[in-house]
């Protein structure tokens, strides 16, 4: 709670605790203050000002949302307003006609607040007449007639004597008793309005309507106007009027741009279940609210659906008709798979339900052919929600691309197994042809899938399954671009290279590199070039595919973080560029093979990565040697001619 409506309750409960002690203690008769005017010019300053906001922000609001609640709360406002400020003027030349305007205009407008309460909880509230702009004319028309013709026949002396005769009579006493019964009672209303929706003006205007009950009620036990008792009805009714601003101001904050206070004032008076169900109903996730059933131990085993929504209906093959109010073990048991199934959802909904608790998870569901990603919680004890998407779709593309990396691997374990020294480099062109044709067609339509995915995803609302799928989408790009450079190595060692070589900057084509690889947080990364080795002649795009290569490897080789060097410097006409890391260092027995193709000490991976980089870097005209020291790292050192031109 913020620190402004910590303020005004403790402000409500000191008005409150003042009247109690003033009736009680009999404060009335201590002094009367009553100078001309006063009562008026106070009435017409704050009276004004909320009823003209109120009124004004309401009519915008009932135009556009067409509210029956936010119209009644309306008349209610002009009528209360209009009277009191009459009945300030009245004062001044006849308190019992002052109290009899007042009174009867406050009844009226506290019966129509309990009935704007009341109309929140119905399923429906507009008017649903086109011409709201003349309903609305007509309303303000008829209320303010509705003021001036009780004020008329109070002061004409047509009122019933009994009803304005000096002092209080029992009829006023009636009124006054019922207005100050129907503000507390839609003070209440309104309460709960706020506590079921946190809505900030809820607050601020449940504290108004309430003092509006306190002030009218001190009016009880005041013996003359302008007494003790009186002055603090006043006041309770001033403040009323400050919360009521108050409630006004907050509304701005619930608008949905943050500035329409209209729109934020509407909000907050008619979000009921009728707007809950478009919500949901609206939604592309499958939506269902139920109640947990326990046994005589508390154990869960079964729930009743309380509402679904027409994303259920679609992804789970049920009509509304076939489930609302009826117990899951009814719809979901007809086999024996569906029993399993239920046994392990009654578990983790229950679960949910009695701790409140929330979950996500992905579920197979074999009865139905279906993956399924679910966000379950519970509202209240007993009961629980679960949003969730049909991602079979998904899952099928992420299966497929497993095969399909699988199948890679597969087939180049296959078809090195054929391979002799002398055949090597013949074998290995025909299966980089095989895989450019056989994989990466399949592997465009699944990048095509993505992209396509993607893009139906971003209008939709951001949420916790709108993200879960995005990251699944993100993996099975991670996965394509693993097996592009499995092709891209197989094809790069086996085509011929003709390099085209131009004057290149090392320092842009180290930060290039490092930039594409996305090198992980947890490794530091240092860069060293020596002046006389910052420009090279050579082919760009092949030294950067060795440099890629030799930084993958060099990333891959410290799981856990540490430093990744990359240096040039220049011996004799030559150019060497060293890339080094803090990994695990080489074994001894692995030293002699490390440059041989189909050698590999990774558990994924086909073994070329270092293969191409030599036969990369020879075609350029250089050689490649390594360093390395088990626990201490590796040092790969490429060496090229700093200035062979080649066409």
């Amino acid at each position: 709670m913020t620190y402004l409506r910590k303020i005004a309750l403790l402000v409500t409960a000191a008005l409150a605790i003042s009247i109690a002690v003033s009736i009680a203690f009999g404060f009335s008769d201590m002094f009367v203050f009553n100078p001309p005017y006063l009562l008026f010019l106070l009435n017409m300053t704050f009276w004004s000002a909320a009823t003209i906001a109120v009124t004004y922000f309401s009519a915008k609001s009932f135009l556009k949302d067409d509210s029956i609640t936010i119209l009644l709360l309306n008349v209610s406002m002009i009528l209360l307003g209009l009277s009191i400020i009459i009945s300030g003027w009245v004062s001044n030349f006849s308190g019992d006609y002052s109290v009899a305007i007042s009174n009867c205009c406050a009844l009226v407008a506290s019966i129509l607040q309990v009935l704007s309460g009341v109309f929140i909880y119905f399923g429906k509230q507009k008017t649903e007449i086109p011409q709201r702009r003349g309903l609305l004319l007509s309303v303000y028309i008829s209320t303010v007639v509705f003021v001036a013709a009780v004020s008329s026949i109070v002061l004409l002396g047509f009122m019933p004597r009994f009803f304005i005769a000096s002092g209080p009579t029992q009829l006023e006493q009636v009124v006054l008793g019922l207005t100050v019964f129907f503000f507390a009672l839609a003070s209440v209303i309104f309460g709960g309005h706020y506590i079921k929706s946190r809505a900030p003006t809820l607050f601020w205007y449940t504290l108004a309507i309430g003092l509006f009950s306190l002030g009218f009620y001190s009016a009880f036990e005041v013996m003359k106007i302008g007494d003790v008792t009186s002055w603090l009805g006043r006041i309770t009714l001033y403040v009323a009027d400050i919360f009521l601003i108050a409630s006004l101001l907050e509304a701005r904050k619930s608008s949905e741009d943050g500035s329409n206070l209209a729109n934020g004032w509407s909000h907050a008076f008619i979000a009921n279940r009728e707007q809950s169900a478009k919500l949901f109903e609206n939604m592309l996730n499958g939506f269902m609210y139920c109640k947990i059933i326990t046994d005589s131990s508390g154990k869960p085993v079964d729930w009743i659906f309380l509402d679904i929504n027409k994303s259920f209906e679609k992804i789970m093959g049920l009509k509304r008709e076939e489930v609302i109010g009826k117990k899951a073990s009814g719809i979901l048991l007809p086999s024996q798979e569906r029993n399993a199934e239920f046994a392990d959802s009654i578990k983790k909904y229950g679960q949910i339900a009695l701790t409140g608790n929330s979950e996500r998870f992905e579920l197979r569901r074999e009865s139905m052919g279906k993956w399924l990603y679910v966000l379950a919680y519970s509202p209240k004890k007993g009961y629980f929600v679960t949003l969730f998407d049909d991602i079979s779709e998904r899952k099928k593309a992420e299966e497929e691309l497993e095969n399909q990396r699988k199948n890679l691997e597969l087939l180049v374990e296959e078809r090195t197994k054929q391979l002799k020294d002398a055949e090597r480099l013949a074998t290995i062109g025909a299966t980089a042809g095989m895989v450019g044709h056989d994989i990466r067609n399949p592997l465009q339509a699944i990048v095509s899938d993505t992209y396509l995915l993607k893009e139906e995803l971003t209008p939709t609302p951001e949420g916790n399954t709108k993200k879960a799928v995005m990251e699944s989408l993100d993996s099975i790009d991670k996965n394509i671009d693993y097996i592009n450079k499995i092709v891209q190595d197989l094809q790069d060692y086996a085509r011929p290279i003709k390099p085209t070589t131009k004057k290149l900057g090392l320092e842009q084509i180290f930060q290039e590199v490092t930039i594409e690889k996305a090198i992980p947080s947890s490794i530091q990364v240092f860069c060293k070039i020596d002046d006389a080795a910052k420009e090279i002649v050579s082919d760009d795009a092949l030294l950067k595919r060795v440099l890629a290569n030799l930084v993958n490897n060099a990333v891959q080789a410290m799981p856990q973080g540490g430093e990744l060097r990359i240096s040039a410097y220049r011996e004799a006409n030559d150019v060497l560029v060293a890339v080094q890391d803090t990994g695990g260092g080489i074994p001894e027995e692995f030293k002699a093979k490390l440059f041989t193709p189909l050698f590999t000490t990774k558990s994924k991976g086909q073994g070329f990565g270092l293969a191409v980089v030599k036969r990369l870097t020879e075609a350029l005209g250089g050689t490649v040697t390594f360093e390395s020291q088990e626990g201490v790292g590796t040092t790969f050192i490429v060496r090229l001619p700093q200035s062979q031109l080649r066409n």
